[in-house]
């Protein structure tokens, strides 16, 4: 392969970990979906939140969709991660005007 292609390929490696596709390999957890499980994935990597223009390109399948439409799309997996992830102690909250940190109320009880 030539080196331009293996620069490639690593520039590939790196933009899928930065998108949170490098959870793609573990087993969702919870009860979640794949993209859900993605979305988990990174709030939990990201202690002191995430800004939700890093959560989008995982909600729509559309990279030209508008970004009132993502929004709305991760409103609603947000909404629905909530309920699921309650039972298990962990709760997203969001940032006003920034985005969402998910709280872990398992290490805050210890």
């Amino acid at each position: 392969m030539c080196e331009r292609c293996l620069e490639l390929e690593e520039e590939i490696i790196q933009l899928k970990e930065a998108l949170g596709f490098a959870h793609d390999k573990e087993v969702p957890k919870f009860g979640l979906t794949t993209t859900q499980w993605r979305i988990f994935r990174i709030l939990q990597d990201h202690p002191n939140g995430v800004h939700k223009a890093r959560l989008h390109p995982l909600t729509v399948a559309n990279p030209k969709t508008d970004s009132v439409d993502r929004d709305a799309s991760l409103k609603v997996i947000v909404c629905h991660m909530r309920k699921q992830l309650v039972h298990y102690g962990y709760e997203i909250q969001p940032i006003r005007g920034f985005g969402y940190v998910l709280v872990d109320r398992n290490k805050e009880a210890a």
